[in-house]
């Protein structure tokens, strides 16, 4: 597994025992747009932080704010 592999996975550990203390949806939230931002970073080499775009269209809620 690649380095940047390794570290979005601790981010998504770390952010899953916060989500399991605090029970607030904002850290799985923040997890699900920084991993698949690292899958197109890592498939791409370009980062793409847009939820829409990651998403192939997706609903109109995870547009990001401007």
């Amino acid at each position: 597994m690649s380095v940047q592999a390794h570290r979005y996975r601790g981010f998504a550990r770390t952010q899953w025992r916060l989500f399991e203390r605090s029970r607030e949806l904002k850290p799985p939230l923040r997890t699900f747009r920084v991993l698949l931002t690292g899958i197109h970073l890592m498939r791409t080499g370009e980062v793409e932080a847009d939820l829409t775009r990651l998403t192939g269209g997706g609903p109109s809620c995870l547009l990001c704010p401007s």
